[in-house]
């Protein structure tokens, strides 16, 4: 018999019902199966609030005299529980706002425990101390700070938690009769760590709408000058990058806080952005940038056109062609569905006229 020589095609697998799989999808569901970080995993949402108010009333409450190394002790606990992850479970921890609160109401009281108690022994037992108390309570406030970042690293979606730590380092800058500079200096790990949470935050409530909770998160900073600035800067770049995304009525609270001064004046339309000349003028502005390729002369017509819209229609084209980004439905339009990331093939135009921005044509865009 003569040998018989057959092509082996090694590029898929059969499993044991037949079917057959390519070993790409192979590997992929057997991630998908696993606690590998592109495994399925678990965020467990803690919330202690209970547990925390129930500390808080003990420790207001306790008759002993509270030492700075057992509050010391007692942060470190808060610290760890924070840090700990379940055994042998690929487990992401985050924490409810309302834990974070009370969190900060129980540091505010441990402060004020140990405050009072080393103020009763600071002269009996000052010559035994290998700590001045003054250091002793700055080590105490950096530990208590440092839990709450913590904390708020690990927040739950819901977020706007990081106000709770910025009013426990003003009432600790208060007890401890300095500044909140002096406590959070701006070249700490901890200050950039702050700053970073805050702005976070406030921009996802001025995206949501929670004008409330974005004026509670901008208070919060009242007693600190440069992390006031920071948030100041950053709801000016706000309202210059992405103000057609946000709702109306954050586009006003950022004027206002702001001081910014803007012309009251009657529309005929809700929003001028709807106005048929805006939108005739975006589709121009688009044709023209469709064509400007073809020629010199269309490229001019196009620059020409495009600062006009910029100074008399408020309109800026933004995004560019191939460029690779997170879909987002009020910029991108996906003709397969929306989600994860999208390359535009075309830019959006945007009315930037704050409190009216707006989306005036979404970009073309396809799922990477």
């Amino acid at each position: 018999m003569s040998p018989y020589n057959a092509a082996v095609d090694n590029t898929s697998r059969r499993d044991r019902s037949g079917a057959v799989l390519a070993p790409e999808l192979k590997l992929r569901l057997k991630r998908l199966n696993s606690a590998a970080p592109e495994g399925v995993r678990v965020i467990a949402t803690i919330d202690a609030a209970n547990a925390l108010e129930q500390f808080r009333s003990a420790l207001e409450l306790a008759q002993t005299p509270l030492t700075a190394n057992a509050a010391k002790k007692i942060c470190n606990n808060i610290k760890r529980a924070a840090l700990r992850r379940p055994r042998r479970l690929d487990c992401t921890m985050a924490f409810s706002r309302k834990t974070i609160q009370t969190a900060s109401a129980v540091l505010s009281q441990l402060l004020k425990s140990a405050l009072k108690s080393m103020a009763e022994t600071e002269e009996s037992s000052s010559a035994r101390r290998k700590q001045s108390p003054q250091k002793q309570r700055k080590v105490l406030i950096a530990l208590c700070v440092q839990t709450l970042v913590a904390l708020c690293e690990r927040a739950a979606a819901e977020g706007s938690a990081w106000k709770y730590c910025m009013e426990y380092i003003s009432v600790a800058a208060d007890l401890a009769s300095t500044s909140v500079r002096d406590l959070v200096p701006e070249v700490s790990p901890t200050f950039l760590a702050v700053k970073q949470g805050l702005i976070s935050d406030l921009r996802s409530e001025l995206m949501d709408g929670r004008i409330s909770e974005a004026s509670s998160t901008f208070a919060s900073v009242r007693g600190s000058t440069p992390l006031r600035q920071a948030l100041a800067d950053s709801l000016r770049t706000m309202l210059e990058r992405e103000s057609s995304r946000l709702p109306i009525s954050g586009q006003e609270w950022i004027l206002t806080t702001l001081g910014i001064q803007h012309e009251s004046r009657e529309l005929s339309y809700a929003n001028p952005a709807d106005a048929p000349e805006i939108r005739q003028a975006a589709g121009l502005l688009l044709l023209l940038w469709d064509n400007s390729a073809d020629n010199p002369a269309m490229h001019e017509a196009f620059e020409r056109f495009r600062t006009l819209c910029e100074k008399h229609f408020h309109l800026y084209l933004k995004g560019q062609s191939g460029e690779i980004t997170e879909y987002d439905s009020r910029v991108h339009e996906v003709n397969d569905g929306g989600a994860g990331r999208v390359r535009l093939t075309r830019p959006w135009i945007e009315f930037v006229d704050p409190p009216h921005s707006a989306v005036v044509l979404r970009a073309l865009a396809t799922l990477v």
